[in-house]
Parts: C-alpha cells; structure tokens; sequence
C-alpha cells in the first residue's frame, strides 16, 4: 500500500497512532505532553511534517514534544524514507486526554481529539504545508484521525 501511494501521488505520509499512559515514564509526572511526535529526530520525515503536525496540535491548545520519551518505533524506522517521498511519523496520544486510565473506558472529550484532525486549524495548516512544499499532496480522507484505531496498546 506504502509504493503503490508513493507511486500514484509521488507522496506516502504514514502516521502511526499510538496511545501513551500518562504515567508511562519518568518524563512525565502528571504534566507531560498531550502528544508526542517522533520522526526520529529528523530522520523519518520530512520536518515540514511534523512541524506542521506540531503547529496544528499547538494551535489546538495541546501541550507537544518531539521525540521525547516516543522517538517513533518500528514502524516509523522501518518505513520512513523522506529522501523517498515517504514519510512516516508517529503520534502519541496521552490516554488521559480521551479515556479512564483506571477503566480504559472513553471520555467525552475522545469528539476532541477526533476532531482536531478537521479543524479548520488543520485545513490552514495543511493549505499551508501544500503551498510551500509542492510534494505535500493531503486528501481530505487522510485528514481524519483514526479514531476507532485509538487505544489502549
């Protein structure tokens, strides 16, 4: 699926979606991150990527840090070849931010989280990404964060 993307649009974005304990580190002591994004410290993707990732998150009132505890896993390693047209990064969301720790059942602001992938914050940044960087070709299905695919890991 990743080459048949890269070569229908000249692009393969991978995000891959992972859910963080909020208490899954020493780095965090109860006021660590919404999200985390890992690209590897630069080497899965392109940094337009995942600053525009930062941007939109940030502009959405989440607290974000890069690569730090989560600087992407297998999937972003194996996969990402910016120089390729593939990039690949991944996001880690606090589970505290959209379910019960204690219950692992979900919380009304999971609709937030959700809904971050479509915000009009969203839209602007990925207008913006698309303008300067000609490659950063983004249907608006790839736009919706899988929701269903959020979870405890």
């Amino acid at each position: 699926m990743i080459r048949d993307t890269n070569r229908r649009f000249g692009i393969c974005l991978l995000l891959d979606y992972h859910s963080m304990p909020s208490q899954s580190s020493d780095a965090f002591t109860g006021n660590g991150p919404d999200f985390v994004l890992g690209d590897g410290f630069g080497a899965t993707c392109d940094a337009s990527v995942a600053d525009t990732a930062d941007r939109t998150l940030s502009g959405l009132g989440f607290m974000v840090a890069r690569n730090r505890p989560y600087a992407g896993g297998f999937t972003t390693r194996h996969y990402g070849r910016p120089t390729r047209g593939i990039h690949a990064l991944q996001i880690e969301i606090a589970r505290l931010l959209y379910m019960d720790e204690a219950d692992l059942t979900p919380l009304p602001s999971l609709s937030r989280i959700a809904d971050a992938s479509t915000s009009p914050g969203a839209k602007t940044e990925t207008s913006a990404c698309r303008m300067r960087r000609p490659w950063c070709k983004v249907r608006a299905s790839a736009r919706r964060a899988p929701v269903n695919g959020i979870g405890a890991r």
